[in-house]
């Protein structure tokens, strides 16, 4: 039973290294056995990328062995279309380091204690804290340029820390964030109730009009966990933040965390931000890769250069998990402007998953929740066990690209395949 568990594992994750399935799918610590675990897999397929027909090979090699984890891949992309010239914008770039540190998939370490982990690779949903700054930013929102970042987190009786980079070759996004607990520093509050969390962010060369430029963030937030339990926690905070040259805004808000062991998983986050001119929470949020070079809704206006009125926002936040189940929501209604919603989840069975994402980043009336243009994100990959580790795949992604020398351009991107995995003795 573990090993068809851990073939349909190395065979189902990351049809195309996208979202979810990565962090979400690879073998946990408690299904690894105490000597090393070997998983080898192959997979092929067709289909439309940039509107090119295009085919997928992809070799995979995944290693596991108590809190050490290890995936490598190399997704190797070819044309089937004589109308695509030669080094299309969508191919594999041999020059780039990129593409090679891109084959890490993963390299995952945890301590026993907990108090220290690292990982390299597929950077997914990443936020600091409350997501004041960073929310949910993943660094493969488009397949076919994917690569390998890195996140650090240790921890402390009284301190914890956590470090981002979106690239471990060439980073243009770092993160960092800290968060002390100083009265129980100062024994006045053993169970470290009330905490302090500093977080920056900073994009080194964001584009802008005239070229490009650096942008840094900061915020500082104080909460207090007014009640928790094992099974129920619920918590006040306030934070202030501001990004440079645009603004800053005051956060307040509650978060409620319920924990079912082995069933349920459930984080929600109600919040009002008083937002200055330019100032956006969230900024570096799920599709920042793709809209800092262009926002579709603003004619690809880099969103650096973009102003935003002054005024208030609305954020709310779900994550659940039941079972074999995982569903959540985002949204961030700006009153009298925009309002950005998304939602995603997926379902994992004994023989495959099934995985989908849709977002729409510019509503300002309800048509606009059924619209599918550029300024929508959808993902959706469906992965089937057949055959004694011979399994199928399909993917699915809309979303906006931005091509250098050709122009930004909305793509709707499909590829259907097979493949075959085995676990070496």
């Amino acid at each position: 039973m573990l090993l068809r568990y851990l073939r349909t594992i190395a065979s189902l994750r990351h049809s195309l290294a996208f979202l979810y399935v990565g962090s979400l799918l690879f073998i946990s610590p408690a299904h690894a056995e105490e000597s090393w675990t070997v998983l080898l897999s192959m997979q092929t397929g067709a289909g439309v990328v940039s509107h090119d027909i295009a085919s997928l090979i992809r070799p995979r090699f995944v290693a596991a062995h108590d809190r050490m984890q290890l995936m490598l891949s190399a997704p190797l992309w070819l044309t089937l279309d004589d109308r695509t010239a030669p080094n299309s914008r969508w191919q594999n770039n041999w020059q780039s380091a990129d593409t090679y540190a891109a084959m890490i998939e993963r390299i995952h370490y945890s301590s026993a204690e907990g108090d220290f982990s690292l990982s390299v690779g597929a950077l997914t949903q990443e936020s600091f804290g409350n997501a004041i700054l960073l929310d949910q930013y993943t660094n493969r929102i488009d397949p076919i340029r994917p690569r390998s970042g890195l996140r650090l987190d240790v921890a402390g009786e009284s301190l914890r820390a956590a470090l981002l980079l979106d690239s471990v070759v060439d980073p243009h996004i770092f993160a960092a964030d800290l968060i002390a607990q100083p009265f129980r520093m100062l024994s006045y509050d053993p169970e470290g109730r009330i905490e302090l969390t500093f977080e920056a962010v900073a994009d080194r060369d964001a584009p802008v009009r005239s070229g490009r430029q650096a942008l840094a963030g900061l915020s500082g937030t104080l909460s207090a966990n007014v009640w928790r339990t094992q099974e129920l926690a619920w918590a006040l905070y306030a934070a202030g933040a501001g990004l440079t040259g645009m603004g800053a805004g005051f956060h307040t808000g509650v978060r409620v965390e319920m924990h079912q062991p082995k069933e349920t998983t459930l984080s929600a986050r109600l919040e009002y931000v008083l937002a200055g001119s330019r100032y956006r929470p969230g900024y570096f949020d799920l599709v920042y890769d793709i809209e800092r070079v262009g926002v579709s809704a603003q004619n690809d206006t880099p969103k650096r250069d973009i102003v935003t009125p002054s005024g208030g926002h609305v954020r709310w936040a779900l994550d659940a998990r039941v079972r074999n189940m995982r569903f959540g929501l985002r949204g961030d209604a700006q009153i009298n402007d925009a309002t950005y919603a998304s939602i995603y989840g997926q379902y994992v069975y004994a023989d495959g998953q099934v995985t989908g994402m849709l977002g729409q980043r510019s509503i300002l009336h309800g048509r606009d929740l059924f619209r599918f243009d550029g300024s929508t994100y959808a993902m959706l990959e469906a992965s089937q066990l057949i055959y004694d580790g011979w399994f199928v795949f399909s993917a699915l992604y809309h979303l906006r690209r931005a091509n250098v020398g050709v122009g930004p351009s909305t793509s709707t991107d499909w590829v259907l395949g097979a493949g075959y995995g085995f676990a070496a003795d």
